[in-house]
């Protein structure tokens, strides 16, 4: 193939390039909803055992993760690096910070019972839950969940993505609401990830971090909170 048209067939493959957004958080408000409606108090055992789950809207994908389950959310596993979850077992009255187990999940998700019941075979005391909302902005437009995003040119004017990561702690024998906590991180100035699917998921597992970070930071302080009324 001469340069020329070499050079030309680049562009336009380049030119046709698209980003598959990831998919949309879970409906954290619906599931808290029915948190708060529970009535017995906790009765947590110490040192608790902390349980920790990224949960997502039904049949959430992204470039590098899939969702397992449907129903009216789905369980995004191996989430949660093992450093993370030793900093969790540093915290006030935690013995132990675990990840739920993909084998004693269900295939669907319709209320936080599923959830409860896969933390209570691994003899943990409160189970927090969170979602992660990553949307990305483009020349005024903000692309919604699951959706074809053009790249492989100059990024548009004003181009950014955010994410929003939120969570709530519930006791697990009773499902008792404890609190939430919530956390966010931004990613501007795209040109660089703007050429390839590859780089520019790379920026949003950078932002999706930060907010995981962010959110963790909030959820120590309410955890103090928690933590407060056993010590």
């Amino acid at each position: 193939m001469r340069p020329i048209a070499a050079f030309v067939l680049s562009m336009l493959l380049c030119s046709c390039a698209h980003y598959a957004t990831p998919g949309g958080p879970a409906p954290l408000a619906e599931l808290g909803a029915a948190a708060d409606a529970a009535t017995q108090p906790p009765s947590p055992q110490l040192p608790m055992t902390l349980a920790i789950v990224r949960i997502q809207a039904p049949g959430y994908r992204s470039a590098s993760a899939t969702a397992l389950g449907g129903g009216r959310y789905s369980v995004l596993p191996g989430s949660e690096p093992q450093t993370s979850l030793a900093a969790l077992a540093q915290w006030p009255l935690v013995g132990t910070a675990i990840a739920l187990d993909p084998a004693l999940l269900p295939r669907s998700f319709e209320t936080l019972d599923a959830l409860r019941l896969a933390a209570a075979k691994r003899q943990a005391d409160v189970l927090f839950f969170y979602t992660v909302d990553t949307r990305f902005e483009a020349d005024g437009q903000s692309y919604a969940a699951a959706s074809e995003l053009p790249i492989g040119k100059a990024p548009p004017a004003g181009a950014r993505l955010l994410s929003t990561a939120s969570g709530r702690f519930v006791d697990v024998r009773t499902g008792y609401p404890f609190g939430g906590a919530e956390g966010r991180a931004e990613s501007g100035d795209l040109a660089s990830a703007w050429k390839t699917p590859a780089a520019l998921d790379a920026r949003r597992l950078d932002a999706e971090r930060q907010a995981r970070d962010a959110l963790f930071a909030d959820a120590a302080k309410t955890w103090q909170q928690i933590a407060a009324r056993y010590q």
